[in-house]
């Protein structure tokens, strides 16, 4: 068996970088550094009113390989949503990152 067991979600995890665009100009954009297999635990999902406006946020704690240069600049896709690293702990014990997210509504 593999250390640290499978990973049953595929992630991408983005960083905001420098880019040309079509007319040769530097632009910031998020471009996917990182596709990787994960293990996804849903930790809370609040409804919240602000500024007159009702959303709900959810909270997942993604786990993967600890080889991956992960930091809480960068964000993940899963699912169809993005989400903000908030955190990034690492678990050398078992050889994993466990990255504290938060969904962000767009």
């Amino acid at each position: 068996m593999r250390a640290g067991g499978l990973r049953k979600h595929r992630i991408e995890i983005q960083a905001y970088t420098e880019v040309r665009n079509e007319f040769g100009e530097r632009v910031k954009a998020w471009t996917t550094v990182i596709t990787t297999n994960a293990d996804a635990t849903y930790k809370d999902g609040v409804a919240l009113l602000e500024n007159r406006e009702a959303f709900t946020e959810y909270r997942i704690d993604f786990f993967i390989r600890q080889y991956h240069d992960v930091n809480d600049t960068m964000r993940v896709l899963f699912a169809g949503g993005k989400y903000k690293i908030e955190a990034v702990l690492p678990n050398p014990d078992k050889q994993l990152i466990t990255l504290k997210t938060r969904k962000i509504n767009e």
